[in-house]
């Protein structure tokens, strides 16, 4: 980042470092003398970037004074960084009482309270699995912008990824991203290991070793055959190689989306930012995986041969949400970014969840009212290639998101749904009053406008709106920036909506020959999908 910044800079870990790490955090304040941090103790590890960029400098932290005026000052200082105020975790994303999110659960239950949820067999939305199709890579409209399906000037916008590299961060990150490829597959490394004949013991291992490493919700489902794609990228028949799947949800960093509109110029990075984070780690769960015998296949956003929405809702880590093809979690809203790793290891799976997210969605049109692309749907759900929906118009989404001037791609509905909570004891409170009292939903959507829930919080907006400018590769500020408020007087009705969709028999075969989406055509199919009613009724 710094680098595109225009200023030279060289990352030092303990792997590889010229400079004395253990120095470096004594004079930025980040360790006293003794190596001791204030408040994680010897439990951290250290790296440094030197730059020629300008900083100002942190001090370092006090020592201790001596005498009867030194002990009450050392108490004074003691009251204000450890007092009530770290107790309560007041002004500070941690505090005393959760400073450690496992210490009192076992890893494999994660920070969360997955184990209170309601489950059951099937997904709260019908999926009627022996008519859903398969339909190849090359149908995703990321890649249909760049095969010149929605014509030339969008077509221009997804070469190379401009719409990611247009953001120095997420440029950064797509840059490591293509880097992490190399993890994402591999054969099993040997004999199955003895250890691995039990289904249950290898679901609990899996899921510690992924909490432990800094995941922030797994998940685990047999894969069904309809999941995979139908072709690769290349056009070849693509067969469903793997039984099951280790599912795992990265959180996109809520005190940055406070600070963001959703659709300025940190959207893109904090895609990428969750995106970077399970490549690394996904690849290292699937390594671990081979070790033990097994082939393991990485599904991440650059290369990935199955549907991930599908697999969420089928190991239980969320809901069909109206957004559409977000599947929508309790905990962290839909403000998440998803991975998956396959592979043929035994395992329980998980159920589905009921957190009574269809009820508030029903009653709650905030995301399609607040969407800038007009892309979400008011209306009710519908079938759509074989499961029940709230289709969205992946079309107008895609082309907002590739081609948006103002800043990088959009997660506007995700900045603005009442479900994007943190663990504030409010918030914890709305959550337990939407699940278990899902005759309240309407009013507490209303209650979210109310309180100015999504609007920007401009403590929070920490980051420079830069934008990549063509002409000269450089970076530079940025023209334009979108910083939207609420629009609660906007009176969103699903009659005036225009949405289109495309079909499983609508979508562009497996070669890379441009087939331009036919909008017209596509307008009538959505008007022709049925209501999960009929749709079983016929």
């Amino acid at each position: 980042y710094l680098r595109m910044l225009g200023f030279e800079a060289r990352a030092h870990s303990a792997t590889c470092s010229e400079l004395d790490l253990q120095r470096l955090a004594v004079a930025a304040g980040l360790s006293a003398l003794d190596g001791q941090h204030p408040y994680l103790g010897q439990r951290y590890g250290l790296a440094a970037v030197s730059t020629t960029m300008q900083l100002q400098a942190d001090q370092p932290l006090a020592h201790g004074q001596h005498g009867k005026r030194g002990l009450a000052a050392r108490a004074a200082a003691k009251w204000r960084s450890h007092g009530p105020a770290w107790w309560l975790g007041k002004g500070s994303f941690k505090g005393a009482f959760n400073r450690e999110a496992f210490s009192r659960r076992q890893f494999r239950q994660g920070a969360y309270a997955f184990e209170t949820l309601k489950r059951q067999p099937q997904p709260t939305t019908f999926i009627d699995h022996e008519r859903v199709p398969r339909f190849p890579k090359r149908a995703d409209f990321f890649a249909r912008a760049l095969f010149g399906d929605l014509g030339k000037a969008v077509q221009e916008d997804a070469k190379n990824a401009h719409y990611v590299m247009k953001s120095p961060i997420g440029g950064c990150a797509r840059r490591a991203l293509g880097a992490l490829l190399l993890l994402q597959f591999g054969e099993a490394r040997g004999p199955v290991a003895a250890s691995t004949a039990d289904p249950q013991r290898n679901a609990d291992n899996l899921k510690a070793t992924a909490y432990y490493l800094g995941v922030d919700a797994v998940g685990l489902c047999a894969v069904p055959t309809w999941a995979w794609y139908s072709h690769d990228a290349g056009g070849n028949a693509l067969p469903a190689y793997h039984a099951n799947a280790v599912n795992l949800l990265l959180d996109q960093g809520h005190e940055t989306m406070e600070g963001a509109s959703g659709d300025d110029w940190i959207s893109v990075a904090q895609s990428m930012r969750a995106y970077l984070r399970f490549s690394l780690l996904g690849g290292i769960v699937a390594e671990q995986i081979r070790r033990l015998g097994y082939s393991a296949r990485v599904h991440s956003v650059l290369d990935g041969d199955v549907l991930q929405p599908p697999l969420l809702l089928l190991s239980g880590l969320g809901e069909v949400s109206r957004i559409g093809e977000v599947i929508l979690n309790p905990f962290l809203g839909p403000r998440l970014k998803s991975g998956s790793i396959t592979t043929d290891l035994p395992m329980a799976a998980d159920q589905p969840i009921d957190f009574g997210l269809q009820r508030f969605c029903e009653s709650c049109n905030k995301c399609a009212r607040e969407c800038p692309s007009g892309a979400i749907t008011a209306g009710p759900k519908l079938m759509y290639n074989g499961y029940e929906i709230w289709k969205s118009d992946a079309e107008k989404c895609a082309r907002y998101r590739i081609t948006n001037s103002a800043g990088g791609m959009c997660g506007r509905c995700m900045k603005t749904c009442p479900w994007n909570l943190e663990g504030l004891l409010a918030d914890s409170l709305w959550r337990q009053v939407a699940i278990k009292l899902p005759s309240a939903a309407p009013w507490l959507a209303k209650l979210d406008d109310a309180l100015d829930r999504g609007s920007i919080n401009p403590v929070k907006t920490w980051w420079w709106d830069i934008e990549l400018e063509r002409s000269t590769g450089r970076y530079v500020q940025a023209a334009q920036t979108h910083r939207r408020g609420l629009q609660k007087d906007l009176q969103l009705r699903y009659e005036d909506q225009t949405l289109a969709v495309y079909p499983a028999d609508r979508m562009p075969p497996p070669y890379p020959v441009v087939f331009a989406a036919n909008r017209e055509e596509g307008i009538r199919r959505y008007r022709e999908l049925l209501t999960p009613q009929a749709y079983q009724q016929r």
